[in-house]
């Protein structure tokens, strides 16, 4: 996985040095994937109530193309998610990033901080 987001808003990943291998936002880790729906109680948590959500778990884990985008707050919780996947045009074979409707936990307003939260998601899949 990606390296924890230590302040509200702070993105995991790290940045770019001259010279260096760039570092992905998110994470991609089998376990990382398999959990991303517990902690913000999403249709793919691992529950016997979620068991035709968790074909679409295991399709994530088995696609190998998808890194898990987050925004933790201070205390290290996830405010928002978003899993992004690495696809290609059929057309021209181009590469294209998708990036999954954002998911916000629940103390996150909608007026002021879902735009914000949904903003640096984004901009972590731009990198």
């Amino acid at each position: 996985g990606g390296a924890e987001g230590g302040g509200e808003g702070e993105a995991e990943g790290g940045g770019e040095a001259e010279g260096a291998a760039a570092v992905l936002p998110g994470g991609c880790g089998a376990e990382e994937l398999f959990m991303s729906g517990h902690e913000l109680r999403s249709c793919l948590r691992i529950d016997k109530q979620c068991a035709r959500e968790n074909k679409a778990l295991l399709g994530l884990v088995a696609q190998g193309n998808v890194r898990l985008l987050r925004v933790r707050d201070a205390k290290g919780r996830t405010l928002a998610r978003a899993a992004a996947r690495l696809l290609a045009r059929r057309d021209t074979h181009a590469p294209l990033l998708l990036v999954d409707q954002p998911l916000f936990a629940g103390r996150c307003d909608q007026g002021t901080q879902r735009p914000r939260l949904e903003a640096e998601l984004l901009r972590q899949a731009a990198r």
